[in-house]
């Protein structure tokens, strides 16, 4: 990349670490992200992460739940830092502690959720609903709920972020907020073309996530009983 042999680049969070694109962003190469990244001081477009995941959770909430947990993506990755704080926000705001106990790290990996899903089982009060951070988190923990015999969305409720195809493949399909891919896209790539013809540099900007309930959530199963 930095031989000289591109004219700009678009960055894909997580999928690239931050050191690169400090790298590339340092020696002059026009480069925008998409999601991730605002910090580094490069145009950043990216769903609107906190309105997505206060959106989950007040879903959450309104079905009932009261224990919900969150599995957080790697916290170098703004993502994953604005879902944590809206999960964490929503939880005040509704009245009710976010416990330490109740947040685990995922890394954005299905390994990540499963793992997290095995500590929350460990727990004297498992939580009621797990909103995880990404998709993928989401699948492992739907793995390990499945594979300790709980019924999803019976015993537990389970939701992701981003809206990808997996998401939706897996049984029962994952209730998620959806990325507005297109947007996004096209957002980065006028971006990028601005900065490569030498215009101002385009601001960052944030678009609306739409929540996508699917049948991985429902009421809490002691609500059911009463």
């Amino acid at each position: 990349i930095l031989d000289g042999r591109v004219d700009g680049v678009i960055f894909i969070a997580p999928h690239v670490g931050q050191t690169a694109l400090s790298r590339v962003a340092e020696a002059g190469l026009p480069c925008v992200s998409v999601g991730g990244f605002e910090h580094v001081g490069v145009p950043t477009f990216h769903a609107d992460n906190e309105q997505g995941m206060a959106g989950i959770v007040r879903h959450l909430l309104d079905l009932g739940h009261r224990r919900i947990a969150h599995i957080a993506g790697r916290l170098n990755h703004d993502d994953a830092i604005m879902r944590l704080r809206a999960y964490q926000a929503t939880m005040r705001q509704a009245g009710i502690e976010a416990k330490d106990e109740w947040v685990a790290m995922g890394r954005f990996e299905i390994d990540g959720g499963y793992q997290a899903m095995e500590e929350f089982l460990k727990l004297s009060e498992p939580p009621t609903a797990v909103c995880c951070a990404n998709d993928e988190m989401a699948i492992g923990a739907l793995k390990a709920a499945q594979n300790h015999g709980l019924s999803v969305p019976e015993d537990l409720s389970i939701t992701g972020f981003d809206m990808t195809p997996s998401s939706g493949q897996v049984t029962p399909a994952i209730t998620t907020a959806r990325q507005p891919i297109t947007d996004l896209g096209n957002a980065a790539l006028r971006a990028v073309f601005n900065l490569i013809e030498g215009r101002d540099s385009p601001a960052s900007k944030a678009f609306p996530a739409e929540l996508i309930v699917r049948s991985s959530t429902t009421r809490p199963k002691e609500d059911l009983i009463l």
